[in-house]
């Protein structure tokens, strides 16, 4: 398998679109000379610990994707990739995300699945054009209390977390429309977020009973799942682009 990438690598200064797949990297240095590229993508390299601090020399990215490697850590400099779009950076070792992540104004996607995340930095709240926020897989205990500034949010998967409560804010993400809480054993609902109308999909802890108005607002419940579906938008799941 792959354990290094060939120095040559550098000389392709105008390659736009990179796929790694597999092997046994732990060190990206080649990479660092290819400054036109748009679409990065590295998958499957568990011997790939971070994220060099040099990312931010590839400023057109607007696809960056860092999935199942063993990243401990994202550099601060990230947040200098202003034009990113879709950032991935599930099943890796996170235990947080730095703050400049605040700084990517044109993130569309986030995610952030399985990890070791505790909690989220407060500059998540400043992502004006995210629209998919996977978090779920994650140790999380808290979430941000200003989360409505996530005026764009339609995706936000939460299950499988230590979640204990909620803000109120959430409901004032008149976008959402997909949410997933389910395996959180200590959270509870509040009743009245049965009235959120805009909700399509809700799954909710396992030890919640259902308020018997969730039925004026979602078509089906499916007490098997747990999960509320609106038949309409049953195939409404995460995609990778806009």
């Amino acid at each position: 398998s792959l354990q290094i990438l060939p120095p040559s690598l550098r000389d392709l200064v105008l390659l736009e679109k990179l796929d790694i797949y597999g092997g046994d990297l732990t060190e990206l240095d080649p990479l660092s000379e290819l400054v036109k590229l748009q679409e990065l993508k590295i998958a499957n390299n568990s011997s790939l610990e971070k994220v060099p601090v040099w990312i931010e020399r590839l400023s057109d990215l607007r696809h960056l994707q860092f999935g199942c490697c063993d990243i401990k850590e994202l550099p601060e400099s990230i947040g200098k990739l202003t034009h990113l779009e879709v950032l991935k950076v599930s099943g890796n070792s996170l235990v947080r995300l730095p703050e400049s992540i605040g700084q990517l104004k044109n993130l569309y996607l986030l995610d952030a699945s399985s990890n070791k995340l505790t909690k989220l930095p407060e500059s998540i709240e400043e992502l004006p054009a995210l629209a998919k926020l996977g978090l779920h897989y994650n140790q999380l205990t808290s979430f941000p209390e200003k989360i409505e500034q996530l005026s764009n949010l339609q995706v936000l998967t939460l299950n499988n977390n230590n979640l204990g409560e909620l803000p109120e804010s959430i409901l004032k993400l008149h976008n959402l429309t997909f949410l997933t809480l389910h395996k959180n054993k200590d959270l509870e609902v509040p009743s009245n977020w049965f009235q959120f109308k805009n909700f399509e999909v809700l799954t909710l802890p396992e030890s919640q009973l259902l308020d018997p108005r969730v039925s004026k607002f979602l078509i089906q419940v499916s007490y098997d799942s747990n999960a509320l579906q609106n038949l309409r938008n049953a195939a409404l799941q995460p995609s990778d682009k806009k």
